[in-house]
């Protein structure tokens, strides 16, 4: 024999047992009795709900949603009204219902009394306008939702306060100095939400810098800049 080896008898207690050898057997029968199709919705409408928002929650506005209602009588009889509907009936082949919530795909439609809500909740980060509609776009939807986020962040006082009001100019290479006092870089940066303006002061040959910190500053004396 190519191998020596030994048999020894363990209780079963001792022994250690893998999962695969205790599965439980599936009834095959209530297998084809569940609807697939209604489960996998379900659990994408829970995968879409905003974190700070639930399914129950979304599904009570959805229920008393007029708009809501006439797509998900749309859906069930199969008439579209064009004129109406027609934020929906572009993308009706990807609407589902469970329950009173509409689906479009994977993404849940949002009600209009908890769009606001879910506008301010994708930009408590405070994202650009693109990073904003990414993040609602991976969970929900609803007509011209990318407009809406445009307009939310526009209006959103706090990146109002830290965006840069002008473009920076384009980086221009310098020449080394070969002595003290031949190049010396001037910026200021301003103003921070507190009020403050941040004046830098770099020595090039030494790369030596002073930064001074002032709350008063006028736009007349920034020759210099």
């Amino acid at each position: 024999m190519l191998y020596n080896y030994q048999i020894k008898y363990l209780p079963g207690k001792q022994n250690i047992a893998d999962a695969l050898s205790r599965l439980v057997a599936i009834n095959k029968t209530e297998f084809k009795e569940r609807n697939v199709a209604e489960e996998f919705v379900r659990f994408c409408a829970q995968e879409g709900t905003p974190k700070a928002l639930t399914t129950k929650e979304i599904e009570k506005e959805a229920k008393v949603d007029t708009e809501l209602s006439e797509v998900r009588n749309s859906l069930q009889q199969a008439k579209w009204n064009q004129s109406v509907m027609s934020a929906y009936y572009p993308v009706k082949n990807e609407l589902s219902v469970i329950g009173y919530l509409v689906m479009r795909g994977r993404r849940i439609i949002i009600p209009k009394t908890l769009q606001a809500k879910c506008l301010q909740l994708a930009h408590e980060g405070h994202l650009e306008i693109v990073g904003t509609i990414q993040m609602l776009r991976s969970k929900v939807w609803w007509p011209n939702m990318d407009k809406d986020v445009e307009k939310y962040v526009k209006s959103c006082h706090g990146c109002q306060i830290t965006s840069q009001f002008s473009h920076p100019e384009p980086l221009e290479p310098i020449k080394l100095p070969t002595g003290p006092w031949q190049y010396l870089a001037i910026d200021l940066l301003g103003p921070l939400p507190s009020g403050h303006f941040v004046f830098v002061v770099i020595y090039y040959y030494s790369r030596y810098y002073e930064i001074d910190i002032t709350r008063h500053f006028k736009r007349e004396n920034d020759r210099f800049a």
